[in-house]
C-alpha cells in the first residue's frame, strides 16, 4: 500500500513537472532548449541560494543550538519574500490583462459606432 501511494506522488511529481515545463516551452516558442536550460538554472539557483542562506544562518547565530533555531524563521522568511513576489506578478497580470480588455471594448465600441454613423 505505502509502495502504491509513493508511486502515485512520484508519477503526480513527474507530471507537474513535465506541464511546468510545458507551459515555459510554449511561452518560448520556438526556444525550447532555452526554456528547457533557464528552468534547470533557476532550480540551481535556488538551491545554491538556500544552502548559503542556511550558512550565513548557521554562522551568525551566538551559538551553534541558536543559529540551528534560526534556520526554519529564515526559512519562513524566504517563502514570505517568494509568495509576496508570485501575487505581486499575478495582480501586474490581472491589471494588464484588464487593461487590454478595456482597450479591446473601448475599440469596439468605436467601431460599432463607426458602422452606426456610416449608414
Amino acid at each position: 500500500m505505502a509502495r502504491q501511494k509513493f508511486r502515485q506522488q512520484r508519477r503526480d511529481i513527474q507530471a507537474t513537472e513535465r506541464n511546468r515545463c510545458g507551459q515555459s516551452q510554449h511561452a518560448a516558442g520556438g526556444a525550447e532548449g532555452l526554456a528547457s536550460s533557464l528552468n534547470i538554472a533557476a532550480f540551481n539557483l535556488g538551491n545554491a541560494v538556500g544552502a548559503w542562506l542556511g550558512g550565513v544562518v548557521i554562522d551568525h547565530g551566538v551559538d551553534p543550538i541558536k543559529g540551528l533555531s534560526a534556520i526554519p524563521w529564515a526559512a519562513a522568511g524566504i517563502t514570505l519574500l517568494g509568495l509576496s513576489t508570485a501575487l505581486w506578478s499575478v495582480s501586474l497580470e490581472r491589471r494588464k490583462s484588464a487593461r487590454e480588455t478595456a482597450r479591446r471594448s473601448v475599440s469596439n465600441k468605436l467601431v460599432r459606432r463607426g458602422a452606426a454613423t456610416d449608414r
